[in-house]
């Protein structure tokens, strides 16, 4: 209702959020300017305008009359709205019979074919070079008549599957496991690889939904170069081969993972489990948690020390962090920061850290030698995600509420420089390993903002999918992976070009992500 009533406020409403137009109404405001990021910017007029004239008396678009209702919004560029506004009706005012908004017509539905049949698919492991086996599923339990189906399997390139394609009939109430024979080529790296599997209804000719196999291939070298997302919702991280966009069986951690933190090696993985006040560990070789450590209440952002020896948690509820000896998985004594800490990063040299205080709108300095919290340093209006620059002399905190990034020059002692704008609702910030570049998430549209850390200006966004949230560089600086909470999935931006792959589908409610 309250977005109902801003609309009609400025005299405007999406009567079919379906389609490119507007309403035209009667504005409570003299003037309106709304800016989309990356389309329309949209003034409006209306010096008359009171509670007491309600009623449109002429309106001009980019200074030519019309007598039409409504108005097509464009993609692009600046839109002026002259309205004239009188205390009476003016009856010859849109009267005409293609001045109102559009109707559409009734049509007919025709909902596509349906099956009762459903895939599923699990993982399978090969070696390079050689034979295994691996399978899906076809059911047909929640079907009260038979069914018969025709399946097809894709493998990428260097992998082989024996058979790829066949047919399963399925009696009422049951279901089918199918066994493929899969060998690698002798040059396949180790990493994740998918086999999609299609099938479709040969009575009805539906269409079943995919299903996919999580084909991990060793080649008994260098381990795959993995990232994690942490998944909100499902309790689970999923690993993301970053070489060939595949992504792993998910792995169970605690309730509610919300931060993730990579060993230097890649073989422990830390997970912050808000829900459960716990950080999971996660044996990245095992692919299973092997240990959980009892936290403050809610933890949220965590983060490594250097030498990998601490990992600190900030406890959004409590408002204090606290560290783990990752030797001893022993969680120390918590020191109070500000108002609901959120994100945390340590210095490259090990000597300080700094976390995020969204309800205080302050940045907390900790000396890790003394194990004391300074003197907060005033940011922007709810301070979220948070990074240092690789050589220790630039702090960038990302204010979600302000829509900026606060620049901290901690060589000067912590001055506060000037704000970079970012997009609308940011949330967490990446720095390439080379100390050049940044990206910033922007939650409530569909952006990446990238930053020049030369001359700290924000560049043409990247736009992702919806409600892009975790971000994180590679090692290499070559690839960074963003999640798209609203998709369900993630993408990897080519930073040289500036390109965005297709969505890897990820688990439920991803969250964040950590690169290796």
């Amino acid at each position: 209702m309250s977005a109902w009533y801003l609309w009609c406020a400025i005299g405007l409403y999406p009567q079919n959020p379906a389609v490119r137009f507007l309403d035209v109404g009667a504005p409570l405001f003299t003037s309106v300017t709304l800016r989309a990021p990356n389309g329309p910017t949209i003034v409006v007029r209306a010096p008359q305008a009171a509670t007491d004239r309600p009623y449109v008396q002429a309106l001009k678009v980019n200074g030519r009359a019309t007598n039409a209702t409504w108005l097509p919004l464009p993609m692009h560029g600046t839109q002026r709205l002259d309205v004239e506004i009188g205390a009476t009706p003016n009856r010859r005012w849109g009267d005409g019979p293609n001045d109102a908004p559009p109707s559409y017509a009734s049509t007919r539905i025709a909902p596509p074919p349906a099956t009762s049949a459903v895939l599923a698919a699990g993982s399978a492991s090969i070696s390079a070079a050689q034979s295994s086996s691996a399978s899906f599923t076809v059911s047909n339990r929640d079907g009260a008549t038979a069914a018969a189906i025709t399946w097809s399997a894709t493998a990428p390139r260097g992998i082989h599957l024996e058979p790829e394609r066949g047919r399963v009939a399925l009696a009422a109430h049951t279901l089918e496991e199918v066994h493929l024979r899969m060998s690698a080529d002798a040059s396949e790296t180790a990493g994740y690889r998918g086999v999609r599997i299609d099938a479709v209804a040969t009575d009805t000719n539906a269409r079943l939904a995919h299903a996919t196999i999580a084909v991990r291939v060793s080649d008994g070298g260098d381990r795959a170069a993995l990232a994690y997302a942490e998944n909100r919702f499902g309790n689970t991280i999923t690993p993301i081969d970053v070489t060939t966009g595949a992504t792993g069986p998910e792995i169970a951690v605690g309730e509610e993972p919300r931060d993730a933190a990579l060993s230097r090696d890649g073989r422990r993985l830390y997970v912050s489990n808000r829900g459960a006040a716990s950080i999971s560990v996660v044996d990245t070789v095992e692919r299973r948690a092997i240990a959980s450590v009892k936290v403050g209440s809610s933890p949220n952002g965590i983060a490594l020390t250097p030498d990998g020896k601490q990992l600190w948690v900030a406890n959004a509820d409590d408002g204090t962090i606290q560290a783990v000896d990752t030797a001893t998985l022993h969680a120390g004594p918590p020191l109070r920061v500000g108002s609901s800490p959120r994100s945390i990063a340590v210095a490259p040299d090990g000597a300080m850290l700094y976390v995020s205080n969204s309800d205080s709108n302050t940045v907390t300095p900790v000396n890790l030698k003394s194990g004391t919290a300074g003197t907060p340093i005033p940011v922007g209006s709810r301070p979220a995600g948070i990074a240092i620059a690789p050589g220790g002399r630039r702090l960038y905190v990302v204010n979600s509420a302000s829509n900026d990034v606060s620049t901290i020059d901690l060589s000067g002692g912590g001055t506060a420089l000037a704000r970079i704008t970012a997009g609308i609702d940011p949330q967490l910030i990446a720095i390439s390993p080379d100390g050049r570049l940044a990206y910033v998430s922007n939650y409530a549209n569909s952006f990446v903002t990238p930053i020049d850390l030369q001359s700290n200006r924000a560049l043409a966004p990247i736009e992702v999918g919806g409600a892009p949230y975790g971000i994180a560089f590679t090692s290499d600086g070559r690839t960074a992976v963003v999640v798209v909470r609203r998709d369900n999935a993630c993408v990897m931006i080519d930073v040289a070009k500036g390109s965005v792959s297709a969505a890897i589908p990820l688990g439920n409610g991803p969250y964040t992500v950590v690169a290796p």
